[in-house]
């Protein structure tokens, strides 16, 4: 066996560096790991604009509800009748609120119902100012079906994105929203 160090077809190379190898170095003279640094570095999660506004404590009540909504235990618990997983969608609405003069002031309002997944209530989200909407789905004959899944994160603005995946037996619709924040309501038929 050989020695710690040593290797028979690279002797000279271990006499010369030891046992450790030299880095690797690029043609533009950062190593691999100055590169891998470098790369990642626009991804690190202490520079996003929320995180900056979360440590100087800058964030308003509409950044809080939706970060307390996203990090509730509830929210995604498939077993909580208030998981919107496998709703149905009874009605979408798209606002556009208006005020000045001419009513020349306007935005985007979004509000979204569903049937909750053990048909006993609905599930009302509310979208009071959008940036942007993306809402794909190629049939739809039958309705949407069940909410499959959905994403809530911030975007590179410090906005809400609000990703959510409906499913159908052969069929998958998508939706993107974007906006300044999203408001859940849980109505209980039995309450009613």
């Amino acid at each position: 066996m050989d020695e710690p160090g040593s290797h028979p077809e690279y002797g000279d190379y271990y006499e010369a560096y030891g046992n450790a190898p030299p880095a690797l170095v690029l043609h533009d003279g950062a190593t691999i790991g100055q590169q891998l640094e470098s790369s990642i570095a626009k991804y690190d999660l202490l520079c996003h604009p929320f995180y900056k506004a979360w440590s100087a404590g800058e964030l308003t009540r509409e950044d809080l509800r939706a970060y307390a909504l996203a990090t509730s235990d509830w929210y995604f618990n498939f077993n909580d009748r208030r998981c919107p997983h496998a709703g149905w969608l009874e009605s979408l609405t798209l606002l556009e609120p208006s005020s000045g003069e001419r009513n020349e002031i306007r935005h985007l309002s979004l509000s979204v119902r569903l049937l909750g997944s053990y048909h006993d209530g609905y599930i009302d989200l509310y979208y009071p100012r959008v940036y942007g909407y993306t809402l794909k789905f190629d049939d739809g004959d039958g309705g949407h079906r069940d909410w499959r899944y959905d994403e809530l994160r911030v975007s590179q603005h410090g906005h809400l994105v609000h990703e959510i995946e409906w499913c159908k037996l052969d069929e998958t619709g998508r939706w993107l929203i974007e906006s300044s924040d999203v408001e859940f309501r849980w109505i209980n038929f039995k309450s009613n």
